[in-house]
């Protein structure tokens, strides 16, 4: 299920900073603390147990859609009273994650977001609920924020996070191994099909003018010591075959750290 809010501000300029991953998704955790603080803790301190052992938050959301395109500071987006800011949250666990959201969000109806000596307010102006799609054995996606899978590399004596491009060899079966195992978490036993076809619109990244140049980076906490670099893609791709995992991808995302605001997907056709 997923839940799509109209952001705007009170009038007054704001400016938040461009790198707003990590501020929204602990602004998430709050709202679903002002819910249900216990929930709140178990899903910030650990999550939903897999069957291969590892915890997962089974949650996602979107980028900050913002009409018409907002300026641009020194670090931040800033946004005016004419602009319309849309975000997507989704989550599988609907009498959980989705029903505390949503009493949450009746408790607070702003969203404050602050990182790398910015801070910005935004109130909230209206909450929908989504429809769900009606899925078919081949679907057309597009994503709502950066697709992001890893594998570890070694480099100068230690492992880090190589991230996979599109086109690059092991990332289709790197999305069709996620999503089996996001599967398996949410309902407890392996899909009846656990195959899934991942295509990338090759157009797309022609345009974009390559595999690289498609990656976009985002700083998790950014400014910190202990801030992240991560990398993803937005292109436009194709899924084929299990409509369980289909379901899957667009309820609790596709790919890595999807709880920090990646791997928000939705159907085009």
């Amino acid at each position: 299920m997923r839940i799509r809010l109209l952001l705007r501000t009170d009038g007054a300029l704001q400016s938040i900073p461009i790198n707003y991953n990590y501020p929204l998704a602990a602004k998430i955790y709050h709202i679903l603390s002002d819910s249900s603080p216990e929930y709140s803790t178990f899903l910030h301190d650990n999550g939903y147990l897999g069957a291969d052992g590892k915890l997962r938050k089974l949650f996602t959301f979107s980028r900050l859609m913002i009409k018409p395109r907002p300026g641009l500071g020194r670090n931040c987006l800033v946004i005016k009273r004419q602009h319309t800011v849309e975000l997507i949250v989704a989550s599988p666990m609907q009498d959980d994650f989705i029903q505390h959201f949503v009493v949450g969000l009746f408790q607070q109806q702003a969203f404050t977001l602050a990182g790398n000596g910015m801070r910005g307010r935004l109130h909230v102006e209206r909450v929908e609920v989504c429809e769900t799609p009606e899925f078919k054995t081949k679907m057309t996606f597009r994503a709502l924020s950066p697709i992001v899978l890893s594998t570890p590399e070694e480099r100068a004596g230690r492992l880090v996070p190589h991230y996979l491009r599109p086109h690059e060899r092991g990332l289709a079966e790197a999305v069709n191994n996620s999503l089996v195992k996001k599967y398996t978490t949410i309902t407890g036993q392996p899909p009846q099909d656990a195959q899934i076809n991942f295509e990338v619109d090759e157009d797309y990244v022609k345009r974009r003018g390559g595999a690289e140049k498609a990656m976009t980076l985002v700083r998790l906490r950014e400014g910190r010591d202990d801030q992240t670099n991560v990398k993803g893609f937005l292109a436009p791709f194709t899924l084929s075959g299990s409509v369980e995992l289909m379901r899957t991808a667009w309820h609790a995302g596709i790919g890595d750290k999807c709880s920090m605001g990646f791997g928000c997907v939705d159907v085009v056709t």
